[in-house]
């Protein structure tokens, strides 16, 4: 068990495309988790809904994550799976600011629009780049490799709720849910900078690439 877990971590380690998603997931999920676990203390405490409306907004960023899984194989075929993976990232991450902007019950359409968003963009992006892996990682170490990114991905989580309530009981809820909304837009938005965020095709398993496996 140990010299698999080893070898997971290895062969993360050393792919930087592998490396890339690991840090942008897990600092992207950080933030999003943060923000989300003060969302109905931000709705009900500083925007005063009631728990019908409360129940109303959420509802309506879940169809965001529904009409992102529909349109995530559109998105791929259209622009290319290393293009639309980027451009979902860059729509996802500043609308999370959307979320936490409201500063009264009139400004509630901001909330709701933020969620749709950043719901539909990291839905589809999530389904692009998680059938790219599928393809990416050699069968035999999808398990190893696939827990591994989980682990950092997933890891950040339950911290980022310990973090969000301290923010929101030092600073105030919504200062807290701007900031930890604000890292989830840093995150996703460093994808610009690397390699893989240039690539209009994301590139195939290293030992079957081809000269034409990566077009940018």
């Amino acid at each position: 068990m140990t010299a698999q877990i080893s070898e997971g971590i290895r062969t993360v380690l050393a792919d930087r495309n592998l490396r890339v998603l690991m840090a942008v997931g897990g600092v992207s999920n950080f933030g999003l988790t943060g923000y989300a676990a003060l969302l109905v203390l931000f709705l009900v405490g500083d925007l005063g809904l009631t728990e019908a409306q409360v129940g109303v907004v959420i509802m309506i960023g879940g169809v965001g994550g529904l009409l992102g899984a529909v349109a995530a194989p559109r998105l791929a075929r259209r622009f290319g799976t290393g293009r639309a993976s980027t451009v979902l990232l860059v729509i996802g991450g500043p609308s999370a600011l959307l979320v936490g902007a409201p500063s009264s019950p009139e400004q509630l359409a901001l909330t709701a629009t933020g969620l749709v968003l950043v719901g539909a963009a990291v839905v589809a992006g999530n389904v692009i780049r998680g059938a790219w892996r599928q393809r990416y990682v050699p069968s035999e170490l999808m398990g190893r490799v696939l827990t591994t990114m989980q682990v950092v991905n997933y890891g950040t989580m339950p911290l980022a709720g310990l973090v969000a309530g301290l923010l929101g009981s030092h600073w105030g809820v919504q200062p807290a849910i701007l900031l930890l909304a604000g890292i989830h837009a840093v995150a996703c938005l460093s994808i610009v900078g690397t390699r893989l965020g240039r690539m209009r095709i994301l590139p195939v398993r290293p030992e079957t690439a081809g000269d034409d496996s990566v077009r940018t």
